[in-house]
């Protein structure tokens, strides 16, 4: 990405959430597995971080969270 890196994009979404109520899903998908990159990641900000190569299960099962909790969440 031109300008920022995924990390900094996260904190970036994360800062304009703060205050709001809302809590946009930030899912990256990232070839960078190391220890200190499962601890980057979420401390950015980012809600989950499936490892490239990209395993379609991984995957949606990360989206199909947030598309549950989006689900519980409009139902009053």
């Amino acid at each position: 990405m031109p300008g920022m890196d995924g990390l900094q994009a996260a904190a970036a979404i994360r800062g304009e959430d703060r205050g709001t109520g809302r809590h946009l899903p930030v899912i990256a998908l990232t070839a960078r597995a190391g220890d200190a990159d499962r601890e980057a990641c979420p401390k950015a900000g980012m809600d989950a971080f499936p490892t490239k190569s990209i395993e379609p299960v991984p995957l949606a099962a990360a989206i199909r969270v947030f598309l549950h909790e989006a689900a519980c969440a409009a139902v009053p």
